[in-house]
């Protein structure tokens, strides 16, 4: 969740010094663009669609992805917070010629069907050959527009003019920061260094973390031209609303390549529901410059969106052809979970032959527990003994858990034929 804020002039004469009841409401596009350009221009129009009101005692929801303003009485006056819950992550990639960006959903995966609008109205398009949302550099600061599943998102930038100070090249427009809607008053949190030319990426171990967590980079840095840096040590800073503060000095393992992990630890100051930044910075005479940088939610959410998905190779099988069950647990940022187990039981349906005189078949076929495999699917086989000399058809019920005894069942209807022959085929040419 991502917070900004601004004030009015209305009056709170008879309240206390601070109210102890906060409300938030829902916005239209509309109305969150009209606090973008303007942030004077709320008004009770806009308190048309209550989406949470708590106390002090109790803590705000969890909102749902979208665009909300928080309101909040504190002396006389009321303080407005714009709160942007966005589906989608903008990443600015500057060539130093075109605007062009790319898109990430909240789990990391590339978005390429979003419908991007600038603050003119225009639509960018994404371009499939170089894989970036590509347009003409705008004249001045504005905003674009990202609709993605129903859910609109805006993001703002600066322009600057590109003299020597940025670049050492002709004068001319470029993007200095391209950032999600922090505050509606046109406040942002700028890098204290000069931009570079270098081509570069950072990459982390997954879109956001939880107090404590430790946070995985990767990052890979080429010169202007495309060639490998030279092997160089680059400061590692932290950037978001807590200020900047420098974590690390980084020595590449190759040229040109850096890996580090840093715990997110209370003595860093962070806030909650912000987006940080990682910048790696170099210096060259007096000068600082940011080489490479990337993004990263801090969060103190609960894993409670687990999925528990099972396959097989095939639903019928007789001896010496058994199936094949393949079982994965993930979280809501698709990653394994790392302490599932697995309850099963196998039970008859139906029974349609007997093979012999005297055949018996219980009711409850097979019982097995096990833990899944942290990384990847967990592979597991029937074994043949567990079925009569019989065909039938049987429930498999399989039930996940976790540490937390948080629960997912999953049902397979499968069957077995204790004489099914599978056939062959040979196919004779004659010569």
């Amino acid at each position: 969740m991502i917070a900004c804020s601004a004030w009015t002039q209305t009056t709170l004469s008879n309240s206390p010094t601070r109210g102890t009841l906060t409300q938030v409401y829902r916005l239209t596009d509309k109305e969150t663009e009209m606090l973008i350009q303007n942030p004077q221009a709320v008004n009770d129009a806009f308190f048309h669609e209550l989406a949470d009101s708590y106390t002090d005692i109790r803590q705000s929801k969890k909102l749902p992805f979208g665009n909300y303003l928080k309101v909040h009485a504190v002396k006389n006056k009321l303080e407005y917070q714009l709160i942007a819950q966005n589906n989608v992550t903008l990443r600015f990639v500057n060539n130093r010629k075109d605007f062009q960006f790319t898109l990430t959903d909240h789990l990391g995966n590339q978005v390429t069907r979003a419908k991007v609008i600038n603050a003119k109205g225009r639509k960018i398009k994404y371009n499939e050959q170089s894989g970036l949302y590509q347009s003409i550099y705008p004249r001045k600061d504005g905003h674009v527009k990202v609709v993605y599943n129903d859910i609109s998102n805006y993001f703002t930038y600066d322009v600057a003019d590109n003299d020597r100070d940025y670049y050492d090249r002709k004068p001319g427009r470029q993007i200095t920061h391209v950032f999600p809607i922090k505050r509606i008053r046109r406040l942002y949190y700028r890098q204290k260094f000069r931009r570079s030319s270098y081509r570069s990426f950072i990459v982390f171990s997954k879109p956001r973390y939880k107090p404590n967590d430790t946070v995985k980079l990767k990052a890979y840095i080429l010169n202007a031209n495309g060639t490998d840096m030279r092997l160089r040590n680059v400061n590692l800073i932290l950037d978001g609303p807590s200020g900047s503060k420098k974590i690390a000095l980084l020595e590449p393992y190759r040229p040109g390549a850096y890996e580090h992990g840093f715990v997110l630890a209370d003595s860093l100051g962070l806030k909650l529901d912000a987006t940080y930044s990682i910048t790696l910075t170099d210096s060259i005479g007096n000068k600082t410059i940011a080489i490479a940088s990337g993004y990263f939610r801090y969060e103190d959410y609960e894993l409670k969106s687990l999925s528990f998905n099972v396959r097989t190779n095939k639903t019928i099988h007789n001896p010496g052809d058994p199936i094949t069950l393949f079982m994965k647990a993930t979280d809501e940022n698709e990653l394994a979970v790392p302490d599932a187990r697995v309850e099963m039981v196998a039970r008859l349906q139906q029974v349609t032959s007997f093979y012999g005189d005297s055949v018996f078949v219980k009711d409850t076929l097979w019982t097995h527990n096990s833990a899944l495999d942290p990384v990847g699917e967990t592979k597991l086989v029937l074994p043949d003994s567990i079925f009569a000399n019989a065909a039938l058809s049987f429930t498999l019920q399989i039930r996940m858990l976790n540490s937390n005894n948080e629960a997912r069942t999953n049902n397979q209807y499968l069957s077995f034929d204790a004489r099914k022959v599978k056939a062959k085929r040979k196919l004779k040419h004659n010569l």
